[in-house]
């Protein structure tokens, strides 16, 4: 697993010099010339040692006429942006200052919130999206079916923190209920109106949709009819919006490419049901089909260590994430990190299995690096 995930780990790397470097004391203006010297720089698949320039605020390996300022980087490691594909952390106005540092700290600068409220996410619109802040994507509210996920989350306990709506509830706000193509008609304006950056769904168990839909026994454990799912996603494509899919289980994930979604917002089995196991584990025909269409993975695991606490119970269930990874690993399906849990970044879903990642030392060099350096 740890080999796996090493490789993952390359695809979510964060830029900054974390080792023995000095803090700097002011932002440089970006018409200086600045040369980095005794950096290791990451190219894809190792590290190199060589010396590299940035000229109008972007990075090159061209030697330039004039070098205004030369940076000893003391052998310092230089890795890409790191991203979170998967995080509801950066939602609203609470606490967002330390979460944006946390961010940063962690060298994250890109991060991607599939399930949010429009309302809250405004409220915070002047501190991301920035060049000396973190770059955020939201999906606004999820699509789901009558009782689905995330309608029991937001009724029964973000309510005890999140302000409701004017009817006193989520609906149209936290999530939106799309049982049939007349409610897509219906409510697709409603979702437009809020200028979403992507489309997030829910399938779960759906190879029991027939039977969760009207059982309330499943309150919040169940999803979208997959017929519906397709329509959705016709829709957003329509209107050149990408379509995530919160999934569960092995057969929600043949429904997901079935209706061509573009990403699946978990790895079956990422919080399997030890009670029937042989639910998450696909078969390499479907990373087979997920490569063909192109559909990207994330990985969401750090949900199964942060909640199940028998520690034999979590190693059957990191079983199945690894034979889903593997699989989806060597079909060649673009696999994404992010951790899907509070308080932490994408960082926790990587270390978890032993990746690598090294930690930005000083907050105001990454914001520095972010603001002056973009890489190009």
């Amino acid at each position: 697993m740890r080999k796996i995930l090493g490789l993952i780990a390359t695809l979510c790397l964060f830029l900054g010099f974390w080792k023995n470097v000095e803090p700097l004391k002011a932002e440089p203006p970006a018409s200086k010339v600045f040369e980095f010297t005794n950096g290791q720089w990451f190219d894809g698949q190792k590290f190199e040692h060589r010396i590299v320039y940035s000229v109008d605020a972007v990075f090159t390996s061209i030697k330039p006429a004039k070098v205004d300022e030369s940076i000893d980087l003391k052998q310092g490691f230089v890795v890409p942006p790191f991203a979170d594909a998967h995080n509801h952390y950066i939602a609203g106005p609470h606490d967002i200052q330390k979460i944006l540092a946390q961010y940063l700290t962690d060298g994250i600068f890109y991060a991607k919130n599939p399930a949010s409220i429009h309302r809250d996410t405004e409220m915070i619109k002047d501190l991301i999206n920035k060049p000396d802040a973190v770059d955020v994507t939201f999906a606004n509210a999820g699509i789901t079916a009558t009782g689905g996920h995330p309608v029991k989350l937001y009724e029964v306990y973000l309510a005890k923190v999140k302000k409701p709506g004017q009817n006193g509830n989520f609906d149209n706000l936290g999530y939106y209920i799309i049982d049939n193509k007349e409610d897509l008609d219906r409510k697709w304006p409603m979702i437009m109106a809020d200028h979403p950056g992507l489309i997030k769904t829910h399938l779960l168990f759906s190879e029991e949709f027939q039977k969760r839909r009207d059982d309330p026994a499943y309150y919040g454990d169940k999803g979208l009819d997959p017929e519906v799912l397709a329509l959705i996603v016709a829709r957003a494509h329509a209107d050149r919006l990408r379509v995530a899919c919160h999934i569960e289980t092995a057969a929600d994930f043949r429904n997901a490419l079935a209706a061509g979604v573009d990403e699946i917002a978990h790895l079956p089995g990422y919080y399997a049901d030890l009670k029937h196991p042989d639910w998450f584990p696909i078969t390499a025909e479907d990373a087979a089909l997920a490569v063909k269409q192109g559909v990207d993975v994330v990985t969401t695991t750090y949900v199964a260590n942060a909640e199940i606490k028998n520690q034999e119970d979590l190693k059957k269930v990191q079983a199945i994430q690894i034979h889903n990874l593997r699989l989806l690993h060597d079909a060649g399906v673009k696999l994404a990190v992010g951790p899907d849990v509070y308080g932490v970044t994408s960082l926790a879903d990587g270390e978890q299995f032993g990746g690598d990642f090294p930690r930005a030392k000083n907050r105001a060099l990454a914001r520095w690096l972010r603001s002056d350096f973009p890489c190009s």
